[in-house]
């Protein structure tokens, strides 16, 4: 009911997710819902005060008087003109009982002050008849009939010819966001082991393992195991016997099922030959994405069905194209990530999760990470690849941003360690912050993907290029070498490692770092984008009095005084748009562009400090420390 003229709005589920259940299955499912100032026309038919599913709005999950849902609203709506006059309206009794419910704070649950009568907002009738015609409304809703409601005058009580729109909406949906509104008794078993959220169709991890103890003994083993690869080994049966437990089967199951009725699907994949064992384990991973998602693949071309198969089904044929096969398959493998890094800090690094320790500080909680560090960096000197694959899904695990607000600089302990790491085989995975790739010693050209990458170089001479066309938050490490690092679009973060790199990270957001041992580097910034603001970061042992700024041409340098490490940065004085907007040291000093100058010029009144002079002269220090502290805040 477009109930203020300005035609009907909807939401979509691409921001706060509303969930409703819409076929009274005792499940709510994301869905696209009306904007709070448009309504739902109601009937609470249980009588119990509220609107519970779309048993009791106008659609197709209305069940009508003859035991058939209706085809549509208008269906529906037809059903209760008791007198077959075209409209519904004080005549027909339903009238009385009809309400407006117009979600006020979007939570998809009515509320009484939501609920109001026909009379209070002055509609005194609704026309069952409608035009159909298609109006996409956005964000996935669709408006396919309309008709019109009648509303008197609020002064005069006549109608005086003052309609509104009703409409017919075919909405969004989103299954893999769901609430099950009947809940599993808690097994003993369940409670000792980790909690996980599910999606779609599959209950969250504790109510399935009390449904199933052969999931939970599977749980528990897995939880058990002290190794990456043990745990990696039982993640496709963890999932499996997990999507088993849901109350849906995959549709491959439902035509088994119906066999005897006739029901067959078969499936014509593209690249895959029937038979082979690649086409039957994409079937075993199609029928676990169905679940997890909420949905079957089950239209003529793979489209998503909301609804099971029964006994007039007949004989399907299914086609998924290649990229379906490659999405499907790429869901499968997301889904398989979210579980092992959810895991991950709940079973085998627990241990060194709880390393993270709360310290009053100044009268304030801090998290000192450095039992974390220390046990992540033993991993890594016991068995280096092993370690170094454990501390970047610690990382991804735990957030890399959490970390950050947590006070420790995760990606800085991550960068350190990738850069000392020995060169080691090939390695490419995604991880629910990065896809993560490791090059070999013999791969120099590292292109990453569409998304946000971990790239690592070798000890060779490397270019790296985070993504085709350098999308994503990108983190590059050169390690050894002459290397050239290119963030593209996206927040990137670039580490050229030992040896003279060049840098540029694009637009975004970018931080670059160097410390003592990184060489002679340059950064090439050439974003004028407004607003972006890029960091210079200064690794450890390295303090505010051991920078040494200097004008080379339209070059800036930066230089750690008494090493033979030294950034440039291009073009600084050709456009401020080419600065770097902030330099940082790890104890949380900051300088900004605009006060480099006031340094440069102070020190070019001196000469260099000499190699291996690894603090300012008396007389410098009297000079420029005042003026040093002054803008370094």
């Amino acid at each position: 009911m477009d109930l203020d003229g300005d035609g009907i709005e909807t939401t979509g589920s691409d921001g706060r997710v509303i969930l409703f259940d819409h076929d009274a299955d005792g499940v709510k499912t994301g869905t696209g819902w009306l904007k709070p100032d448009d309504g739902w026309l109601v009937l609470d038919r249980n009588g119990n005060g509220t609107i519970d599913s779309g048993r009791e709005l106008f659609g197709t999950d209305t069940v009508k008087r003859n035991g058939q849902l209706a085809t549509d609203g208008f269906d529906a709506l037809r059903d209760v003109d008791s007198n077959q006059d075209g409209k519904i309206d004080a005549v027909d009794r339903v009238f009385a009982n009809l309400r407006i419910w117009r979600d006020l704070n979007q939570d998809g649950i009515s509320q009484a002050n939501e609920l109001s009568t026909l009379d209070a907002n002055h509609i005194v009738s609704i026309g069952v008849t409608a035009t159909a015609g298609r109006v996409d409304l956005g964000n996935g809703n669709v408006q396919t009939a309309a008709g019109t409601f009648t509303r008197s005058n609020s002064t005069t009580g006549t109608t005086e010819g003052t309609t509104g729109t009703v409409a017919n909406l075919d909405l969004q949906a989103d299954t893999f966001y769901r609430d099950f509104t009947q809940q599993v008794a808690l097994t003993d078993q369940a409670k000792a082991l980790p909690f996980l959220r599910g999606s779609g169709r599959v209950r969250n991890l504790d109510e399935a393992i009390s449904l199933s103890k052969d999931l939970g003994d599977w749980v528990q083993s897995y939880s058990q195991q002290s190794t990456r690869q043990a745990q990696l080994d039982r993640l496709d049966g963890l999932m499996e016997k997990w999507a088993n437990t849901s109350d849906m089967q995959s549709l491959r199951a439902q035509a088994e099922a119906l066999a005897s009725k006739g029901v067959t699907v078969t499936y014509v994949l593209s690249g895959l030959n029937p038979g082979t064992a690649a086409y039957q384990n994409f079937l075993r991973k199609l029928g676990i994405v169905e679940r997890f998602m909420g949905f079957t693949y089950g239209g003529k071309q793979g489209e998503a069905r909301f609804t099971p198969l029964d006994a007039t089904s007949g004989t399907m044929t299914v086609s998924l194209s290649d990229a379906q096969v490659t999405n499907i398959a790429l869901a499968y493998e997301r889904f398989k990530t979210d579980i092992y890094e959810s895991l991950l800090l709940k079973t085998r690094m627990e241990p060194i999760y709880n390393l993270a320790e709360e310290n009053v500080v100044n009268g304030a909680w801090v998290m000192d990470w450095s039992g974390v560090e220390r046990a992540l960096k033993q991993g890594i000197q016991r068995h280096p690849r092993d370690g170094i694959l454990d501390a970047i899904e610690f990382v991804s695990a735990l957030g890399y941003k959490t970390a950050e607000r947590l006070g420790w600089n995760a990606i800085g302990f991550l960068a350190d360690q990738l850069s000392a790491a020995p060169d080691m085989e090939g390695f490419n995975r995604e991880s629910s912050s990065w896809t993560v790739i490791l090059y070999a010693a013999n791969e120099h050209y590292l292109p990453g993907t569409l998304g946000s990458d971990l790239l690592v170089g070798t000890s060779g001479n490397d270019l790296i290029r985070g993504g085709t066309n350098g999308e994503g938050n990108d983190v590059l490490i050169g390690k050894g070498g002459n290397d050239e690092l290119s963030g593209g679009l996206g927040d990137d973060i670039l580490d050229g490692g030992t040896g003279n790199d060049v840098l540029s990270g694009g637009t975004g957001n970018d931080t670059y770092r160097f410390a003592i041992g990184a060489g002679v580097d340059r950064i090439e910034d050439y974003d004028t984008t407004t607003g972006n603001a890029d960091v210079l970061s200064i690794g450890q042992g390295v303090s505010i009095n051991q920078l040494w700024f200097q004008h080379v041409g339209n070059d800036l340098e930066v230089s750690i005084i008494g090493t033979g490490d030294q950034i440039t940065i291009r073009d600084w004085y050709s456009n401020a748009a080419y600065h770097v907007e902030q330099f940082k040291t790890s104890d949380g000093k900051v300088l900004r562009d605009s006060q480099v100058n006031a340094l440069v010029s102070a020190m070019a009144g001196f000469a260099p400090p000499a190699l291996g002079q690894t603090s300012l002269s008396t007389d410098y220090q009297k000079a420029l420390n005042p003026l040093i502290a002054a803008h370094w805040k």
